[in-house]
């Protein structure tokens, strides 16, 4: 290490000391006392040098600070015990420009006998008799110490103007003394604009705690401040921070200064509130989802006891919203919950709590009731709402709600019953033909109840031989001739009596229990058409009704493949009915499902024809044989209405496209002659014969193939 050398002229004569040449020094020469006490006591080491650096004496701190005795030192040159080999030069020059009378002051590096190192500050003095220069007083001062403090003072100083995080330092008033380079990349003021100011500066909302001085002054003795801060920047835009204030005790005056560290935690509280507002709200429609209006409606209801006020529970259901998505797709029925979710927010128009409940179901609380006539207007309001079509994706789409409505009397329900109850008053408002509104009705508990229990029967319905097959005859219309028939379910309760499908299936569907029902029904008509085969030698088509919710079930191709092997019936004997609902799906997994069962040799129909969203596009992908036309058409031909022209396309349509055709709900003469007038392919209604048992169908078989009418198979039932 090169020595950084201050040197300092010596002309104070006061200074010289007398010595004797032959001898080195003449101790009786430093007559005072006193300069002899300071030489020994002092705690910095003293050396006295020869004009050739040898010393002459040395005092008690020399030893300590070098570890050579006194003895050792003395006659030696100071060079050979105490200068690195690498400084010995430097310190040459260094006792030459004392010698020349100068005072000179250096910090450089001496080593001590173990041969360790220690970085001193020298003051060296010439000693002159007469004209003469005889030797050196030189001053050893040991700065290892300060040097390893200020080198921890710079690495400190270095570390904090580097940090990540925002510090500044306040004197005791809270007034900026420094600031490192985070804080003005945090804040935008430089430390020369800081400095100077209190931390109110930066406060965005005024005298907050963690940035208000005088609110410090409350920690002496309680250890830390710590919390959120929210700041503005120099630009003016705010940001939040996690601020520590740490108060810097002096041990005479108290708190002396303040450190305040501050991170950046705006990302992250951004984050939070996202996902606090992700958890309370539904992901598509950004409106409150079930659990805050659950939270919101125990608010109202609370208000409601206390203010002996009333309030009611509103839960709407889109119609047939499935029916969007299977048609237009799902992008698009997501886009109509959203346009559902904005328009309702224009009705209310004022802080009724309005939220998705799930699905296509939307939850809303009408507060301060003065008459239950309220809740009747708005639900006339909110289907109002729904009359003119939504504009989705340049395609217009009609769209209905079904209603319910439960309403508090102060003291009765909570939150959780109040919705039930409202959605109960839905499902009525479904049943009475959607598009409208129902209020809850206490018998509608009944009414779940009894759902809920014949549901439960539902499950022990087949091993306890409860459900069974009736058979409808399918009739050829020129031959008059059953050239098939359509399996039809049938449950007979043994305490309820024969439960109507349209009450039962639903629940069956619902539950999951339609795919080992639908099985059943397979197994039981394959067998069945089999077992007339093999008696009367008549290979009779049976035709069985499918569910959307069979075709879930993975292992449905190879179910009605084992069915038919087990059975021994063959597969074009075997016709499956499928509905729109089913094709409207239109995925490939169905469309590769249908296509599987055509190779297998199963025969496909379309049930219900042009009762739903009736569409070409399918029945140009599909390979259907057969096409039946709704009962509902059927039934209106005769009483003045369109019906008969629909039946007529339908007819020219499925001659057109080469499929079969089969009139459904055929019941009276006039439909049977203008079907036969319209050269329908096939009929089927209780005109000929209602749903029978097998061995009805049986008798009729008997007759072999001779023309029969409806009269003929009355009489043989």
């Amino acid at each position: 290490m090169k020595p950084t050398d201050t040197v300092i002229p010596f002309s104070s004569e006061s200074s010289r000391q007398k010595a004797e040449i032959d001898t080195g020094f003449d101790e009786s020469s430093l007559d005072n006392v006193y300069f002899r006490q300071l030489f020994r006591s002092s705690p910095q080491a003293i050396v006295l040098l020869d004009n050739q650096d040898r010393v002459i004496d040395a005092n008690r701190a020399f030893e300590d600070t070098f570890y050579y005795s006194v003895g050792e030192a003395r006659g030696r040159s100071i060079n050979s015990l105490i200068v690195p080999d690498e400084l010995v030069a430097a310190a040459e020059q260094l006792s030459a420009r004392t010698l020349a009378a100068k005072v000179v002051a250096t910090e450089t590096i001496r080593k001590r006998k173990d041969g360790s190192t220690c970085a001193v500050r020298i003051l060296g003095y010439p000693i002159v008799s007469g004209d003469q220069q005889i030797g050196i007083f030189a001053i050893y001062d040991d700065i290892s110490i300060r040097r390893r403090f200020e080198r921890r003072l710079k690495l400190q100083g270095a570390a904090m103007d580097s940090a990540a995080n925002a510090i500044f330092i306040t004197d005791r008033d809270g007034r900026i003394e420094w600031t490192n380079r985070a804080f003005t990349r945090l804040s935008g003021y430089r430390e020369s604009e800081a400095v100077g100011a209190t931390p109110l500066l930066i406060d965005a909302k005024g005298s907050q705690p963690g940035l208000d001085p005088s609110e410090w002054r409350s920690l002496a003795g309680k250890g830390v401040w710590r919390g959120h801060v929210v700041s503005r920047h120099r630009d003016g835009h705010t940001y939040t921070v996690e601020q520590t204030v740490t108060p810097l005790q002096d041990h005479r005056s108290g708190i002396d200064h303040y450190v305040v560290v501050q991170e950046d935690i705006s990302d992250r509280i951004e984050a939070e509130e996202r996902l606090h507002h992700m958890a309370r709200h539904d992901f598509l429609t950004d409106l409150p989802n079930r659990y805050t209006f659950n939270e919101r409606l125990n608010v109202e209801l609370d208000r409601a006891s206390r203010s002996g006020r009333e309030l009611a529970v509103f839960v709407l259901d889109l119609d047939h919203f499935k029916d969007v998505n299977d048609s237009f797709g799902h992008p698009v029925g997501d886009d109509l919950l959203v346009a559902v979710g904005r328009r309702l927010k224009r009705v209310l128009r004022d802080s009724s709590p309005l939220a998705r409940l799930g699905g296509d179901e939307f939850g809303i609380v009408q507060v301060d009731l003065q008459d239950p006539e309220n809740a009747r207007g708005l639900a006339g309001r909110l289907l109002a709402a729904f009359d003119s079509p939504f504009v989705l994706r340049g395609q217009e789409v009609h769209v209905t709600p079904s209603i319910g409505i439960a309403l508090y009397p102060p003291g009765l329900g909570d939150s959780k019953s109040l919705i039930k109850k409202a959605d109960m008053a839905m499902y009525r408002a479904k049943q009475a033909g959607r598009a409208t509104f129902r209020f809850y009705e206490e018998e509608m508990d009944h009414e779940v109840q009894t759902r809920m229990q014949l549901g439960q029967d539902l499950h022990a319905a087949i091993t306890r031989e409860e459900l069974y097959l009736d058979y409808q005859p399918q009739i050829d219309l020129k031959r008059r001739d059953i050239i098939g028939v359509e399996a039809l379910l049938r449950w007979q309760h043994p305490e309820r009596g024969l439960v109507p499908p349209d009450r039962f299936i639903p629940l069956a569907e619902g539950s999951g229990l339609i795919i080992p029902i639908g099985r059943w029904v397979m197994e039981t008509a394959c067998a069945q058409a089999k077992i007339w085969q093999e008696q009367h030698g008549i290979a009779l088509p049976v035709a069985v009704n499918l569910s959307s919710i069979q075709f879930r079930d993975p292992q449905f191709v190879e179910s009605v493949e084992r069915i038919l092997k087990e059975t021994g019936l063959a597969p074009e004997l075997l016709e499956l009915e499928l509905t729109e609902g089913i094709l409207m799906q239109a995925s490939t997994r169905i469309e590769r499902i249908l296509q599987r069962l055509c190779e297998i040799g199963v025969r496909l129909s379309l049930d219900d024809f042009g009762k739903g969203y009736s569409s070409l596009e399918y029945l140009r992908r599909i390979p259907l044989q057969k096409l039946k036309i709704d009962r509902s058409f059927v039934q209106g031909i005769g009483n003045g209405s369109h019906d008969p022209v629909i039946v007529s396309v339908i007819v020219a349509l499925a001659k057109k496209l080469g499929l079969e055709l089969v009139a459904e709900g055929v019941e009276t003469k006039k439909q049977l002659d203008f079907l036969e007038q319209e050269e329908c392919d096939y009929l089927q209604g209780f005109y000929f014969s209602r749903p029978v048992d097998p061995t009805k169908i049986e008798q009729l078989l008997t007759r072999g193939t001779e023309r029969i009418s409806p009269v003929d198979i009355y009489k043989a039932l």
